[in-house]
């Protein structure tokens, strides 16, 4: 990869197909064309919708498809459900005249005829569609509590996040350590994964999987990395394995990977950010940088290092040959293939 450009001041950016849309300020950009002027008092947001962009109005409105929805958040899914985050601070999936609210914080996930919700922490509820008929709840209270090492307190189990669906299974990840699949038509677990042997960071979280939203479903893998390790779960056997990368990390002077976060794959390579060792020049300074990995040899390809702003939480994007970047200096670093 190279440094293709570099774009100031972008407060957002999405990818759909070869298109690139960004906002400077006020204007949305497709590519480098200006497609929308927000004005002066937008204070909004978008995305993208089976590939259109929809505009969502802080003041509680926006188009999509010449249909205007009330709501301080919008979002509608393949199956033509609503999601409105309106003024009485929950989320309404409205459907053929129905009503299912839901608290804010929902994860959410749509696989075909199945709608998938967690409107608390604690309890995942599945619905058919169109119809929005119930289908089946499970609740994290039949897995017991754990001891929070950290807080020095017994908690309860936590939805952190869905990470997709394999095999007609729901891939859920909790907030302490733990992995389930259920099934999607049952809601019953088929698998569950907490251990992978052996793998050492510190003292609390030994044996144990690292966060457990911190991986990437791909290809009947959940890949993951942190700290100085690559791991992996394979969903078709339930075996996870690790890989120590110290030796080619220390090659490329990386101190530590950041968690990731729905990294980009583009076999065998997976792009990840990390950061740097102090550099001899600036002793005050640590870098960070984004890389590429490669998963079957595990050595890195290529790197890249931000000397002028750090990149925070902020993960990659890839879409054809194209890396981007964010850092939090808002300047959307381009890479393309040499």
């Amino acid at each position: 990869m190279k440094i293709n450009r570099k774009i100031n001041n972008v407060n957002k950016f999405i990818l759909s197909d070869n298109n690139l849309y960004y906002q400077l300020d006020k204007d949305i950009l497709k590519n480098n064309d200006i497609i929308k002027n927000l004005g002066e008092n937008f204070f909004g947001d978008f995305f993208l919708y089976e590939n259109k962009l929809v505009i969502q109005s802080f003041y509680g409105s926006f188009t999509f498809e010449n249909t205007l929805f009330n709501g301080y958040y919008n979002y509608l899914n393949k199956n033509s459900f609503s999601f409105l985050n309106t003024e009485d601070g929950f989320i309404h999936i409205l459907d053929k005249g129905k009503d299912i609210k839901v608290n804010i914080k929902a994860n959410y996930y749509d696989f075909g005829n199945v709608c998938i919700v967690s409107d608390t922490s604690s309890i995942i509820t599945a619905y058919t569609l169109p119809n929005a008929t119930p289908l089946w709840e499970f609740d994290l209270s039949e897995l017991g509590s754990y001891f929070d090492t950290f807080r020095r307190e017994e908690k309860k189990y936590e939805v952190a996040k869905f990470l997709g669906i394999w095999d007609n299974q729901l891939l859920v990840a909790l907030q302490e350590h733990i992995i389930l699949s259920l099934d999607i038509q049952t809601g019953k677990i088929v698998q569950k994964w907490q251990n992978i042997e052996g793998l050492f960071y510190d003292d609390m979280t030994k044996d144990l999987i690292p966060k457990a939203s911190s991986f990437v479903l791909y290809k009947g893998k959940l890949i993951g990395a942190l700290y100085k390790f690559y791991f992996e779960i394979d969903l078709s056997n339930g075996t996870t394995h690790f890989t120590d990368l110290s030796s080619t990390m220390e090659e490329n002077g990386i101190l530590y990977i950041y968690p990731i976060n729905d990294n980009p794959i583009d076999f065998p390579n997976i792009y990840l950010t990390a950061k740097m060792k102090e550099q001899p020049k600036k002793p005050q300074w640590s870098y960070d940088c984004l890389f590429c990995l490669d998963i079957e040899s595990k050595e890195i390809k290529w790197k890249y290092t931000f000397e002028d702003s750090s990149l925070g939480v902020k993960i990659p994007q890839y879409s054809n040959g194209k890396l981007y970047q964010l850092d939090n200096d808002n300047i959307l670093h381009i890479f393309e293939k040499e």
